[in-house]
């Protein structure tokens, strides 16, 4: 069941943005002739957002407006900025949220409707916990992988995206040996960490499914699936070792379980969501472990001196794991656009099926 999504792509740069809007026949598209205005908000430290520039396009025949700003905020001062496009009644029609862009750097992203339920669901937790926390914002993204999600829903998972990261994944990191340059550069590294993967990458895939309607769905499934990537090259570059953060992830699912407020906010959510996002957090586990087996494995042949051949062979099943949860990813991609689907069935298949694939690596 493909559904294309597409709504408008957007490169960011350091001086301008421009951003093209596009029609989709499957949602609601832009009016031809009518023009439409665009706010560019940058997210504060305290979780606040300020707007700092907005201009006007008209969209042409084919429901696409190009636009630019100037001055764009830029990391590492911003880490985040939003964009919000309304029509002439003050509706909104998209937001988006994307890394603030390095001094003279660039990047990508898409709007469509799960964007703009990502972009509500991370500004209230941010602005819940009084902060532009990183952590915060990946977990948001992984949490939030269907845009068929309520108000209340959303409400709820922002609480959790606060206790459960602050109260739980990084005090765990902190009171085991994380030391606070670390943990910041980590947060950093997940804004900003090129060449390797950060949430660049992420948005990048967005602004993919909207220039690419036949693969949208795919491109949206492989940025889901890209968070755990980003974790990993964010622990990588801070000098965290993968098994603090699998831990750290297990004390965040903790506070959920123990904390009576972000208890009472999971059993607030919805059962066709909270399949979703257990289902998203499964999946996460698992890239992650699977990627601390192979590091440990790495390490062994090493240590004993392994033949270039047992390296090879051991490179090459590392490549095949990798590309067969990459085709899991998209195969169950559907699953999370559309809730309703994913039956208990469903996800005991999920599970299975990546498990199956970390059993044969």
């Amino acid at each position: 069941m493909k559904v294309s999504r597409k709504l408008f792509g957007l490169a960011v740069c350091g001086v301008m943005f421009l951003v093209l809007f596009l029609m989709s026949s499957h949602v609601s598209a832009l009016t031809a002739g009518e023009t439409y205005s665009v706010a560019l908000s940058k997210v504060n430290s305290d979780g606040t957002v300020t707007q700092v520039d907005s201009t006007s396009a008209t969209a042409d025949s084919d429901g696409k407006i190009t636009f630019s700003f100037s001055n764009v905020p830029t990391s590492p001062t911003t880490n985040f900025l939003v964009i919000t496009v309304t029509d002439s009644s003050d509706n909104i029609a998209r937001k988006s949220f994307v890394h603030a862009p390095p001094e003279n750097g660039s990047g990508e992203l898409g709007a469509n409707e799960l964007s703009t339920t990502q972009t509500d669901m991370i500004l209230a937790a941010l602005a819940g916990a009084g902060t532009d926390d990183p952590i915060v914002v990946a977990y948001g993204l992984i949490l939030t992988r269907t845009p068929n999600i309520s108000d209340a829903d959303v409400a709820n998972i922002a609480i959790l995206g606060k206790l459960a990261i602050q109260n739980g994944f990084e005090t765990f990191l902190t009171e085991n040996g994380v030391s606070a340059e670390q943990l910041a550069t980590f947060k950093q590294k997940l804004v900003y960490n090129q060449p390797n993967k950060d949430l660049s990458n992420f948005t990048a895939l967005f602004k993919s499914a909207v220039d690419n309607p036949d693969q949208a769905e795919d491109d949206m499934a492989m940025a889901a699936g890209l968070i755990a990537d980003i974790f990993i090259d964010a622990g990588v570059a801070a000098g965290i070792d993968l098994g603090l953060i699998l831990a750290a992830h297990n004390a965040a699912g903790d506070v959920v379980q123990n904390n009576p407020e972000a208890a009472a906010a999971f059993a607030g959510i919805s059962g066709t969501t909270g399949n979703v996002i257990d289902a998203a957090m499964s999946n996460f586990h698992m890239r992650i472990a699977a990627v601390k087996v192979k590091t440990s494995y790495a390490n062994a042949l090493n240590a004993l001196n392994a033949s270039g051949q047992q390296v090879t062979d051991f490179n090459n099943a590392v490549q095949a794991m990798i590309t067969a949860m990459q085709n899991l990813d998209k195969q169950y991609g559907q699953y999370y656009q559309s809730p309703d689907l994913l039956t208990p069935a469903i996800k005991s298949e999920m599970d299975a099926a990546y498990q199956g694939v970390f059993s044969t690596f």
